[in-house]
């Protein structure tokens, strides 16, 4: 049966081509990137020719929000929650490159990932990351020192107050103010100075942080020249060389025959740099400082004429309830009409994977009980009307050519997935013995306890497997959790659906750490976070959740609550 089982896993191998091809367009790019070898003069940088923005999660339930933006030379990330890394590389976004990370608040769902990502990137090569969001966001690296080795990875995070600049675009931040003031709890301890105790009780109790405000991003793209029309150069017979180079640059020139070329008749107009806007109001406290702010009302169209400052993407971060707002709509509709909005939010149906949904329904083929399918949220109409549904591989591309490009979407098939096994020769014969040596194994007995994986026990997360996460149900009112992974909350949703999920968490009774490595607890604030909102739901106070948990992850939880401003539930803390 092994043989039959192995070949229902699929194995992939990704095929390298190469074009050969070399037009004229290559050639005149290279005039202006060529330079000499002498020397071991460092290979210099060159203004973007192309730029997108690559939708990697999509911010339904399950999935974090985040925005890749990917262009010749680097890439962007805006907003890196919990499961971000597994995403990025199910669906080969080259994080090798990635330069600078842009955060939009200090809420969880925003920046839990980072640690994550951080190893991944190290992994990878990047020795410099740059954290581009609230004050307080790099101290989540100084809470994860003891537990996440970031070798020669050098983090720092960038000044807020003075936009950011490199070859490709020019950042503006602008930091938007809730109406409602927040007053900074410290964290309090019904034991202070108990800390040479390792196994002492202690209660904590998270209150909110510094964390009212938000940043958004004005993002704008350097100016570039107009580009060389091929047609237009054959139509004049410039011969290759130099004179290529001479028009690209704006010059005029005189052909050998006398015949006059004008740059401006064989180039495109000049792009004066394209504009995309990044915004979060996390909710209706925002929108004053939001609607009001001088810097995003530079952009707002009252005269069509002004093409030079259109944006054409703003990228929503916006709860769909505060999207739906009619003051939220009416800013958005302050823009031109022909800019387009595209939400990553909770309105979104996509959890970003195909692989787990491929393994599961083969799976699924062994035992339907033990193998149950994932629970995937049908696709539904936005709430939003005038926004683009910001599902994964929904690509923006902002230049050389603005629009929307929806080859790429994921879409599940699972009738393709089962027949990728019916193929196999002598599948079904063995599928059919396997089946009735578990009908005759099969022992009716107790529900409880019921264990279920949530992770494979995965270092790093891959698209068929996740970091360690198991489930014990004890009771039908009863749980508790051994571990917790990076984005063991979303493994909730996708095995049992949002509601099944909620019912879960608001049964859980603690959670049980093993050790202090990254890949056992990453996701234990998420999954507060997650119980937190489920109890909300009901509007009933959370009941309280036990942790036995190493010290340093009590002090790594302890400093994430001070970033954010929803961890406020009451924790008895073992260590």
């Amino acid at each position: 049966m092994s043989r039959f089982f192995r070949r229902i896993v699929p194995h992939f191998n990704i095929a390298r081509s190469a074009s050969t091809k070399i037009d004229l367009n290559n050639l005149v790019a290279s005039m202006n990137s060529f330079k000499s070898k002498k020397g071991a003069a460092p290979k210099k940088k060159y203004a973007s020719s192309n730029l997108s923005l690559q939708v990697l999660g999509s911010g339904a339930h399950g999935s974090p929000a985040s925005l890749y933006v990917v262009s010749d030379q680097t890439r962007y990330l805006f907003n890196c929650g919990e499961g971000t890394q597994r995403l990025a590389h199910e669906h080969k976004m080259k994080l090798s490159k990635l330069e600078h990370i842009f955060i939009t608040g200090s809420s969880w769902k925003n920046f839990g990932g980072l640690p994550g990502l951080c190893m991944t990137v190290r992994d990878a090569g990047v020795t410099d990351l740059t954290l581009h969001g609230p004050a307080k966001v790099d101290e989540i690296f100084h809470a994860s020192k003891r537990f996440v080795t970031l070798g020669d990875l050098n983090v720092k995070l960038a000044a807020v107050t003075k936009p950011f600049e490199d070859l490709v675009m020019k950042v503006n931040y602008v930091l938007i103010d809730s109406e409602i003031s927040s007053d900074t709890d410290e964290l309090a301890d019904e034991n202070p100075g108990d800390d040479e105790n390792p196994i002492k009780e202690k209660r904590i109790c998270l209150r909110s942080a510094d964390s009212n405000k938000s940043l958004c991003f004005i993002c704008t793209l350097h100016p570039r020249k107009g580009t060389l029309l091929l047609d237009q150069c054959e139509k004049f017979k410039v011969p290759l060389g130099p004179l290529l180079g001479k028009l690209k640059a704006g010059e005029d020139i005189i052909l050998q025959d006398g015949t006059v070329v004008r740059s401006q008749d064989v180039t495109s107009p000049d792009d004066p740099g394209s504009v995309f806007i990044v915004v979060e109001c996390p909710d209706k406290s925002y929108l004053t400082s939001l609607l009001d702010h001088p810097e995003l009302m530079k952009y707002r169209v009252s005269d069509s004429s002004s093409e030079s400052v259109l944006v054409k993407f703003v990228v929503h971060f916006t709860p769909p309830e505060v999207m739906c707002l009619p003051k939220y709509q009416k800013w958005m509709k302050l823009f031109s009409p022909s800019t387009t909005h595209v939400a990553l939010n909770s309105d979104n149906y996509c959890q970003g994977t195909t692989a787990v949904h491929r393994l599961q329904h083969k799976l699924h083929l062994l035992h339907q009980d033990i193998f149950p399918l994932m629970k995937e949220r049908p696709q539904i109409a936005s709430a939003v009307s005038n926004a683009v549904q910001g599902n994964t591989l929904v690509k923006c591309n902002v230049q050389p050519k603005p629009g929307i490009d929806l080859s790429s979407r994921l879409l599940i098939d699972p009738q393709l997935y089962v027949q990728e096994c019916l193929v196999e020769a002598g599948f079904e014969e063995e599928l059919k013995s396997l089946s009735r040596k578990l009908q005759i194994a099969d022992v009716k007995g107790a529900v409880y306890p019921r264990v279920t994986f949530l992770g494979t026990g995965s270092c790093i997360p891959n698209k068929t497997r996740n970091t360690s996460g198991i489930l014990v149900e004890t009771s039908k009112d009863s749980c508790f959790l051994m571990d917790c992974g990076e984005a063991t909350a979303g493994q909730l949703i996708r095995l049992f659906g949002l509601q099944g999920a909620n019912d879960i968490l608001r049964k859980l009774k603690g959670v049980f750490v093993s050790h202090l490595h990254a890949d056992h607890h990453i996701g234990l604030v998420g999954v507060i976070l997650a119980r937190k909102k489920a109890f909300e739901l009901r509007d009933v106070v959370p009941s309280k959740l036990v942790l036995l948990l190493p010290y340093h992850v009590v002090s790594f939880v302890s400093v994430s609550s001070l970033l954010i401003n929803q961890l406020d539930t009451r924790l008895d803390t073992f260590y």
